[in-house]
């Protein structure tokens, strides 16, 4: 690269003016001076250290932002696939990237130098929490302080808002009473949104007596998004804002860029769709709790807890946002890729139906009995997790801190790709690219392998991970014993006549991911519907 450099410079030295030539000349000479320092001689003197993929400038921001997959590919590459750190550069931070399932590890159990409480700051922050705002919500209630109540039904540890938070989702949403009552809820929305007269809506495509047509990434959205919705926050937020699930689903589609920060003009969609969310939740908040009861138990405290705690109504708003975000955002792309694979998988999806019908009894689905009689359905599950995960486990290096000999200095920031562990041949074989629905089912350790991280890990160990199962689970083994599905030749494009069959759509690696992953924007599977023998019985 260096000849071809100074090659490069001679030629254009030879047609410039003198001033100019001289000029460039300079830059040139400081260019390859920082060039080699830092990617050469640095090195050399700081052996300890994470290799530094080289780059030009800026970095490999654009790179990244372009696709993160190809530019974690090049680190990895860089560095021999060693499975050793390396080191990136972004908009002028350094990204510590572990690939190693041993680091991986590591790193999770480490509370004490490495901290997610940073990257919790910066997400509140990116939702439009001011200075004062996160100081609330890390503030830990002192006797004579204004959120401090000394009877606290509510809060009655004085946990800091957003410590109490991660206990009422814990409460709410792990094994016990509460899971098994949301479960109860989430259950009967199901069987109810997937009746016949229930699929209607913006995902319909064509329409007759006895076959609907319906686009499936539209449908799996909407359908998702209502069922968070109604769960979460009752019926009283659709009368405020009936419209709440069309902007939901248009912030989930551009919400990575409100966590980079981009300014609103840049993001007209996700603005006005962030705007009327908000304004909805400031309406919300100000309805008694008794009018709003049919509401999750959790999310009745948290936001009772927002206002102990003294924060603005645009405060509160922004965090409502937030966790309704993170409730959903996965959730829909993981059934928009389940429904995929086995409307184009007959054959896994006759599998599927006869392990699962026996959950079926007296017309009504035993959730139970999915999660714990059906091995089948839940290797399909966990392997459509393994291939969809495209998101970034990150904590901030507080303290010097050694993984895999290796000094990870302070104020950098720690990247644990899961894709990158989730595609690892070590760990999967050979065939680590190749969806294999029976993956999970002929080795059931792989579940708990240290490379299989669909749900992160340490103390940002997803409590959804149950509630999830039981809403994908659900709809999908509802929806595909009550209809029967096929997919339909589509006319091609720009012609008159002729169609042809659909193709599998692919995963959008052109944006980073903020978990799972959705399919390309110009892709989606339109499916014809109609109703089952099994319909009237279930």
């Amino acid at each position: 690269m260096l000849q071809e450099t100074l090659k490069w410079l001679a030629k254009r030295l030879e047609i410039l003016p003198s001033s100019l030539s001289l000029l460039l000349l300079a830059s040139t000479i400081t260019w390859l001076a920082w060039r080699i320092w830092s990617f050469t001689i640095l090195p050399l003197l700081r052996p300890n250290e994470p290799r530094e993929v080289p780059y030009l400038v800026p970095g490999h921001t654009i790179a990244f932002f372009t696709n993160v997959e190809k530019a974690i590919q090049r680190g990895t590459k860089f560095n021999k696939h060693s499975l050793e750190p390396f080191a990136i550069t972004l908009i002028g931070i350094r990204f510590y990237i572990l690939t190693s399932p041993e680091d991986v590890t590591t790193a999770y159990r480490n509370t004490t130098t490495l901290s997610w409480d940073y990257y919790m700051g910066q997400l509140m922050s990116a939702f439009g929490l001011d200075h004062s705002g996160l100081q609330k919500v890390w503030h830990e209630p002192k006797p004579g302080d204004s959120s401090y109540f000394e009877d606290n039904d509510i809060n009655p540890n004085h946990k800091s808002h957003v410590h109490f938070t991660e206990e009422m989702y814990q409460r709410q949403l792990l094994p016990g009473p509460k899971l098994t009552e949301l479960g109860c809820k989430v259950n009967r929305h199901i069987s109810k949104s997937l009746l016949w007269e229930k699929l209607v809506g913006p995902a319909i495509q064509d329409i007759s007596p006895s076959e609907i047509q319906l686009s499936l990434k539209t449908f799996c959205r909407g359908k998702i998004i209502d069922m968070i919705t109604e769960y979460m926050f009752g019926d009283v937020l659709y009368q405020i804002e009936p419209s709440v699930t069309e902007h939901m689903i248009r912030f989930n589609d551009d919400a990575w860029m409100l966590l980079f920060r981009y300014p609103e003009f840049m993001a007209p969609k996700l603005a006005l769709a962030r705007h009327k969310i908000q304004d909805a939740f400031k309406k919300y908040i100000k309805v008694p709790r008794e009018q709003r009861s049919d509401a999750m138990w959790g999310m009745q405290n948290i936001i009772a807890a927002q206002e102990q705690a003294g924060l603005s109504e645009d405060d509160r708003a922004s965090l409502l946002l937030l966790v309704y975000w993170a409730a959903g955002s996965n959730a829909v792309n993981t059934l928009f890729w389940m429904t995929t694979y086995l409307v184009f998988h007959p054959d896994l999806l006759e599998r599927v139906k006869e392990e699962t019908r026996p959950a079926f009894r007296d017309g009504e689905l035993d959730l139970q009995y999915l999660l714990e009689k059906c091995p089948r359905l839940e290797a399909f599950f966990l392997e459509v997790l393994r291939t969809i995960n495209g998101a970034l486990g990150v904590r901030q290096v507080e303290k010097e801190t050694h993984i895999n000999g290796k000094v990870l200095r302070p104020g950098n920031t720690l990247v644990i790709p899961f894709r990158q562990l989730h595609f690892d041949h070590a760990a999967w074989g050979e065939n680590s690219h190749l969806f294999d629905p029976e993956r999970f089912l002929k080795d059931k350790t792989l579940g708990n392998h240290p490379s299989f991280r669909p749900f992160g890990g340490g103390v940002s160990y997803c409590p959804g991970r149950f509630l999830v199962r039981q809403q994908v689970f659900g709809f999908v083994v509802t929806f595909f014993h009550r209809y029967d599905i096929d997919l339909p030749h589509l006319p091609i494009p720009g012609k008159g006549k002729g169609c042809k069959a659909q193709t599998f759509p692919k995963l959008d690696e052109t944006k980073p991911s903020t978990g799972t992953t959705a399919c390309m924007e110009n892709m989606d599977v339109i499916i014809n519907v109609r109703k089952s023998a099994e319909y009237h019985n279930l």
